[in-house]
Protein backbone atom coordinates (compact mmCIF):
# COMPACT_ATOMS: atom_id res chain seq x y z
CA UNK A 1 0.00 0.00 0.00
CA UNK A 2 1.27 3.45 -0.93
CA UNK A 3 1.80 5.84 1.98
CA UNK A 4 -0.56 8.81 1.79
CA UNK A 5 1.43 11.95 2.52
CA UNK A 6 0.33 15.51 1.87
CA UNK A 7 2.45 18.66 1.84
CA UNK A 8 1.81 21.04 4.73
CA UNK A 9 2.91 24.64 5.07
CA UNK A 10 3.99 25.81 8.52
CA UNK A 11 3.72 29.56 9.03
CA UNK A 12 4.15 31.71 12.14
CA UNK A 13 0.93 32.54 13.98
CA UNK A 14 0.01 35.55 16.08
CA UNK A 15 2.07 34.22 19.00
CA UNK A 16 5.82 33.81 18.26
CA UNK A 17 5.72 30.14 19.34
CA UNK A 18 2.56 29.29 17.38
CA UNK A 19 2.76 27.64 13.96
CA UNK A 20 -0.29 27.63 11.68
CA UNK A 21 -0.47 24.57 9.43
CA UNK A 22 -2.33 24.47 6.12
CA UNK A 23 -2.58 21.85 3.38
CA UNK A 24 -2.83 23.19 -0.17
CA UNK A 25 -4.38 19.95 -1.45
CA UNK A 26 -6.98 19.81 1.32
CA UNK A 27 -8.08 23.40 2.02
CA UNK A 28 -10.43 22.48 4.88
CA UNK A 29 -7.50 21.09 6.89
CA UNK A 30 -6.14 23.98 8.97
CA UNK A 31 -4.64 23.69 12.44
CA UNK A 32 -1.98 25.16 14.70
CA UNK A 33 0.35 24.20 17.50
CA UNK A 34 2.78 25.68 19.98
CA UNK A 35 6.18 24.72 18.56
CA UNK A 36 7.10 22.48 15.66
CA UNK A 37 6.64 19.13 17.44
CA UNK A 38 3.09 19.96 18.60
CA UNK A 39 2.21 21.56 15.24
CA UNK A 40 3.24 18.36 13.41
CA UNK A 41 1.16 16.25 15.83
CA UNK A 42 -1.88 18.52 15.29
CA UNK A 43 -1.29 18.50 11.51
CA UNK A 44 -1.33 14.70 11.44
CA UNK A 45 -4.57 14.59 13.43
CA UNK A 46 -6.16 17.33 11.31
CA UNK A 47 -5.19 15.59 8.06
CA UNK A 48 -6.59 12.29 9.33
CA UNK A 49 -9.93 13.90 10.18
CA UNK A 50 -10.10 15.71 6.83
CA UNK A 51 -9.48 12.49 4.87
CA UNK A 52 -11.98 10.54 7.01
CA UNK A 53 -14.53 13.31 6.45
CA UNK A 54 -14.05 13.17 2.71
CA UNK A 55 -14.53 9.39 2.70
CA UNK A 56 -17.66 9.67 4.87
CA UNK A 57 -19.11 12.40 2.62
CA UNK A 58 -18.23 10.59 -0.60
CA UNK A 59 -15.98 13.44 -1.70
CA UNK A 60 -12.81 13.25 -3.76
CA UNK A 61 -9.51 12.43 -2.12
CA UNK A 62 -6.83 14.49 -3.87
CA UNK A 63 -3.92 12.84 -5.58
CA UNK A 64 -0.60 13.12 -3.80
CA UNK A 65 1.60 16.05 -4.68
CA UNK A 66 5.23 16.81 -3.94
CA UNK A 67 6.25 19.17 -1.20
CA UNK A 68 7.36 22.61 -2.34
CA UNK A 69 10.02 24.67 -0.62
CA UNK A 70 9.22 25.28 3.04
CA UNK A 71 6.63 22.50 3.13
CA UNK A 72 6.77 19.20 5.02
CA UNK A 73 5.10 15.95 4.01
CA UNK A 74 2.63 14.82 6.65
CA UNK A 75 1.54 11.15 6.55
CA UNK A 76 -2.06 10.04 6.93
CA UNK A 77 -2.14 7.54 9.86
CA UNK A 78 -2.24 3.89 8.72
CA UNK A 79 -5.87 3.01 9.68
CA UNK A 80 -7.29 6.01 7.84
CA UNK A 81 -4.88 5.53 4.93
CA UNK A 82 -6.13 1.93 4.56
CA UNK A 83 -9.77 3.10 4.52
CA UNK A 84 -8.89 5.78 1.97
CA UNK A 85 -7.13 3.20 -0.23
CA UNK A 86 -10.25 1.00 -0.19
CA UNK A 87 -12.39 4.05 -0.93
CA UNK A 88 -10.19 5.02 -3.89
CA UNK A 89 -10.42 1.47 -5.32
CA UNK A 90 -14.19 1.28 -4.89
CA UNK A 91 -16.23 1.73 -8.09
CA UNK A 92 -18.38 4.83 -8.05
CA UNK A 93 -22.12 4.16 -7.53
CA UNK A 94 -24.48 4.53 -10.44
CA UNK A 95 -26.65 7.64 -10.50
CA UNK A 96 -29.78 5.51 -10.97
CA UNK A 97 -29.05 3.61 -7.76
CA UNK A 98 -28.71 6.89 -5.86
CA UNK A 99 -32.06 8.10 -7.25
CA UNK A 100 -33.71 4.80 -6.24
CA UNK A 101 -32.37 5.21 -2.72
CA UNK A 102 -33.88 8.70 -2.52
CA UNK A 103 -37.25 7.44 -3.72
CA UNK A 104 -37.24 4.61 -1.16
CA UNK A 105 -36.97 6.85 1.88
CA UNK A 106 -39.94 6.77 4.22
CA UNK A 107 -41.61 10.00 5.22
CA UNK A 108 -43.88 10.29 8.23
CA UNK A 109 -46.88 12.50 7.50
CA UNK A 110 -49.57 10.71 9.47
CA UNK A 111 -51.54 9.97 6.28
CA UNK A 112 -51.34 6.53 4.72
CA UNK A 113 -50.92 6.66 0.95
CA UNK A 114 -50.31 4.16 -1.81
CA UNK A 115 -47.21 1.96 -1.57
CA UNK A 116 -43.88 3.50 -2.50
CA UNK A 117 -41.82 2.11 -5.41
CA UNK A 118 -39.93 0.07 -2.81
CA UNK A 119 -43.05 -1.80 -1.74
CA UNK A 120 -43.34 -0.08 1.64
CA UNK A 121 -46.33 2.10 2.48
CA UNK A 122 -45.52 5.79 2.75
CA UNK A 123 -46.88 7.26 5.96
Amino acid sequence: MQTLMYPAKFEPGENPETLVVTFRDIPEAITQGEGLKVAIWHATDCLEEAIAGRVADGREIPTLSKAARRERLIPVPAPTAAKAALYLDKPQPRVAAAKDAQICTTRTTGIRTSPSPCGNPVR
